[in-house]
């Protein structure tokens, strides 16, 4: 069953099982298959340049790729639990993981491990850097999204407003604002500076599960198991539309 999608540049990236598989997204050609895990790959991620591809997987491991080449680079193995959520920050040195109750921050370039994040009480489903990469957002099962110093590690915001764990956090392109999905069937809009929930949207019949803004800011795209993918305006709340409905399994937790 195919879990999930991710572009670069003119790459697509599927994963299924232990594989990673790369396409051209123009004519579906598949170019490589990346053979490497020994568990189920739960995500990947593209460093901003398109240059490297990170997959994490429940073996407890996070591998990065060449995308050009499909080489691998190196593997971080200094991992003790099943691995959920990675993402690069901004200037692509320096990578997120997250599976347990802790966030770890790599050097992307050598593996070397910079800082563990502790402050969650549940298992860590997302986590996003912002813009600038001074700041990264871990959203957790124990229904809260935190708000980290990048460069220190220190604990700058908890934000505690939902109802049930947290899928999926992302910026918005300006900074000041994220979104939060949770299995509340809620997508909450904050104030990144003060904290302070500025709406939360409801439209979703079943939990949220991914949140992602449009380039400019202007729309925030969410999706679930129910009706799909909805369309928003971020500033107002306003649901602009509903643009497909999709029937997805429920993911146990």
């Amino acid at each position: 069953m195919l879990k999930a999608r991710r572009f670069a540049l003119k790459l697509a990236v599927t994963f299924d099982d232990k594989a990673v598989k790369l396409w051209d997204a123009k004519t579906g050609e598949l170019k490589d298959t990346l053979i490497g895990h020994t568990g189920q790959v739960n995500c990947v991620a593209f460093s901003p340049d398109g240059a490297t591809l990170a997959s994490a997987s429940d073996d407890e491991t996070v591998t990065l790729w060449n995308a050009g080449t499909g080489e691998m680079k190196f593997e971080i193995t200094e991992i003790e639990a099943p691995v959920k959520a990675i993402a690069f920050s901004p200037d692509r040195r320096t990578l997120a993981s997250a599976g347990d109750e802790t966030v770890s921050l790599w050097d992307a370039n050598t593996a070397r491990l910079l800082r563990v994040l502790r402050g969650h009480t549940g298992p860590v489903r997302s986590v996003a850097f912002s813009p600038d990469g001074a700041t990264l957002a871990s959203a957790s099962d124990d229904a809260t999204v935190r708000l980290w110093s990048v460069q220190t590690g220190d604990l700058k915001l908890s934000l505690a407003k939902h109802h049930g764990p947290v899928n999926s956090v992302a910026f918005a392109p300006s900074g000041k604002i994220l979104a939060s999905g949770s299995d509340d069937k809620t997508i909450n809009i904050w104030d990144v500076e003060t904290g302070k929930l500025q709406r939360s949207l409801k439209g979703h019949e079943i939990a949220v599960y991914s949140v992602s803004f449009s380039p400019l800011g202007g729309i925030l795209a969410s999706g679930s198991g129910s009706n799909g993918l909805i369309f928003w305006d971020p500033q107002s709340g306003e649901l602009k539309q509903i643009v497909s409905r999709l029937t997805v399994p429920q993911r146990n937790h």
